[in-house]
């Protein structure tokens, strides 16, 4: 299966090429990354291990589609992740610098909360509502 002297593929090789794929699928890598890993490690020469990948995916489609998405949302938790990691360091250099942050404004403010019993329902008040707390306003407050 390396370079060197063309040799006939026997049903084996293909096996063996599918057995390492369905492995690496397991670990949610996509195909270059399949392609990569088989030639680096086992010496698979990247146009067989392709030929392989695409019989798999024309043998099974809906397997396919459902793990490109998946593919899909592990690069999205990724991403997600790196912008936490920047927010985290910003938010330490930020406060490591003793600067208050700035207020938000988008549109409502919301107040300190004060425990008006008529925000709440009967299992958080630890009594019943009662209809002169009614009027009170609750803890949001709009522009």
């Amino acid at each position: 299966m390396s370079s060197g002297p063309v040799r006939r593929v026997l049903p084996k090789d293909i096996q063996v090429v599918q057995n390492l794929i369905e492995r690496c699928l397991q670990l949610y890598m996509n195909q270059n990354e399949v392609v990569e890993t088989l030639l680096a490690q086992a010496k698979i020469e990247p146009g067989f291990t392709e030929l392989v990948w695409q019989k798999l995916e024309e043998e099974n489609g809906e397997f396919f589609r459902a793990y490109y998405l998946r593919l899909k949302v592990k690069q999205q938790i990724e991403e997600f992740n790196k912008l936490l990691v920047q927010q985290a360091h910003l938010m330490h250099d930020l406060n490591s610098t003793g600067v208050a942050p700035m207020p938000t404004s988008n549109g409502f403010h919301i107040s300190p909360l004060h425990q008006n019993t008529a925000c709440y329902g009967p299992d958080h008040t630890g009594s019943t509502l009662k209809p002169e707390s009614m009027h009170h306003p609750c803890w949001l407050q709009f522009d």
